[in-house]
């Protein structure tokens, strides 16, 4: 099968990720820029009408998936058609098959609510025998990667019948991936003991990261500075789970990034193997991205992610921010100098101007991004941007020029509603800014 080459644009690329209910504002010149590219959005659970609306009547098959996202690319490509005649700015398209491997099914029984949706991670048949996530998902694997490569199939024959480009990439919004995760030590509740006595945790047919498996990866893991993890301090001080306590920052290093690396590994294995035997288009994931034990990330005041070193096969790295930070009451500077509160963080990186906590953000955004760049030289950068954080003009101009600076080859803006003329105003400035500051003509 011939594998759809991907058409170039003049990057860096701004892809839209705007919503499947309104169309966005056609006639708005932020669509007339070289490098704007809107997002075609469609929910895998549903199906929709042949004009590219959905119906909310349940999708069962990947083929339909398909399907609907060649309508709506149709329908953008047909609203776009006077705008882009005028200036010879030809269609391109982004990819958001939202809802991919996105099921959350409590129980066995929920696998079967939406039939074209299934968990990619935390599978019925996955778990541990106490009903909680395992560090392992060939059965979310297998299904959803039987499902891309329909759904890589049918768009490719389906792109082709519509004249339609293919995609430039295609971009996955983590609908349940590995979620916030600080119990797996927890005494009498943590799951990594359970983990570790269960037949599959020593399987080869149930890696972590394609060469591991879960017995070798927590045997194995040390420091950020090499040595051995130090063991799980309980209680803890403040009522707060033991695992984000700082104290046992280290412990939770080592199960937690178990599973980013389990995540990691199905996502390449059930969506982006298949995808490029179709298609050359990158993919990201919205926050799914990489540290090492050279070039740490730091997500709070000396506490770092490193774990994964480096090892990543998605395509890009997927970053974000939105503006300001995201900090903890002041009550929790005096128990520990780790806690992600604004004194400590400002501990890091001082600054006394009158947006103290928006520059604050901007600067530890700006680490994230700096670490994770170098951390996977291999995978671009791809960030995540929006306004709801309410990111001011001038720091988002800083962090763009930043990540493009660090090899950002494009930025996934959320646009919750196309037709918010106020927010694409606000975006057309910033793709026109950073097109200036690097000599590009928009």
């Amino acid at each position: 099968m011939q594998r759809i080459g991907l058409r170039q644009n003049r990057g860096p690329w701004f892809v839209f990720e705007q919503g499947d209910t309104s169309d966005p504002i056609y006639s708005h010149p932020l669509w007339t820029l070289h490098n704007t590219v809107p997002g075609v959005y469609v929910r895998c659970r549903y199906q929709y009408s042949a004009a590219g609306v959905c119906t909310f009547a349940l999708a069962t098959s990947a083929s339909q998936t398909a399907a609907a996202m060649i309508a709506r690319a149709d329908r953008l490509r047909d609203g776009f058609a006077s705008a882009y005649a005028a200036i010879g700015k030809r269609f391109e398209w982004a990819a958001f098959p939202a809802d991919f491997g996105g099921l959350f099914a409590e129980q066995a029984a929920d696998i079967n609510a939406f039939p074209n949706v299934r968990p990619l991670l935390n599978h019925p048949t996955d778990r541990l025998s106490t009903n909680y996530r395992g560090p392992w998902a060939p059965t979310g694997i297998a299904w959803n990667r039987a499902w891309t490569i329909e759904f890589a199939e049918a768009l490719a024959e389906g792109l082709d019948a519509a004249d339609l480009p293919p995609p430039v990439c295609f971009h996955l919004t983590s609908e349940n991936g590995p979620g916030d995760e600080v119990n797996g030590e927890t005494p009498t509740i943590g799951w990594v003991a359970t983990a570790l006595a269960d037949a599959r945790a020593t399987s080869s047919g149930h890696l972590v990261d394609g060469v591991h498996t879960f017995a070798q990866w927590y045997s194995g893991f040390t420091g950020r500075t090499g040595g051995a993890i130090p063991a799980v301090v309980s209680p803890v001080t403040l009522d707060t789970p033991v695992g984000r306590h700082p104290v046992n920052a280290a412990n939770t290093e080592r199960y937690q990034t178990a599973i980013y690396a389990l995540w990691d590994y199905a996502r390449f294995r059930a969506f982006v193997q298949p995808i490029h035997a179709r298609f050359s288009g990158p993919v990201a994931e919205y926050g799914a991205a990489v540290g090492s034990r050279a070039f740490p990330v730091q997500y709070a005041p000396g506490l770092y992610t490193y774990g994964l070193d480096g090892h990543f096969q998605t395509d890009s790295q997927g970053p974000s921010w939105y503006g300001g930070a995201d900090l903890r009451d002041e009550s929790y500077t005096a128990d520990d100098p780790r806690w992600n509160t604004l004194t400590n963080w400002l501990a890091v990186y001082p600054n006394e101007s009158g947006q103290q906590e928006q520059r604050l953000g901007c600067d530890i955004a700006k680490g994230i991004a700096t670490a994770c760049a170098a951390a996977a030289t291999h995978a671009p950068l791809c960030p995540w941007v929006g306004t709801f954080g309410g990111a001011k003009p001038g720091m988002m101009n800083e962090y763009l020029l930043h990540c493009h600076g660090l090899g950002a080859d494009r930025f996934n803006v959320f646009f919750p509603d196309p037709t918010d003329a106020t927010d694409s105003d606000y975006w057309q400035a910033r793709v026109s800014a950073l097109s200036a500051a690097l000599g590009i003509a928009p």
